[in-house]
């Protein structure tokens, strides 16, 4: 996928088994395939493929992974 500049980015990322952080910047992830667990602030959400996530600057969140891959949008 072109970003308008010369960097292509792949359609997909793997990610390890757990991440857990906080960004600056607000978040879109859509589950590509896979399943695993979100939490968000304090809450888990179970996840599945087709599910979009919206995740505000300064919020943590962790994901927790059987197998999934992201497609991510930051802006």
């Amino acid at each position: 996928m072109k970003n308008g500049g010369n960097y292509e980015y792949p359609a997909t990322v793997e990610y390890p088994r757990k991440i857990t952080r906080t960004l600056p910047y607000h978040k879109l992830a859509i589950l590509t395939g896979g399943t695993g667990s979100m939490i968000v602030g304090e809450k888990r959400y179970p996840v599945k493929e087709g599910m979009l996530f919206h995740i505000r600057p300064g919020v943590p969140h962790s994901i927790e992974l059987d197998k999934i891959q992201f497609l991510t949008i930051k802006k």
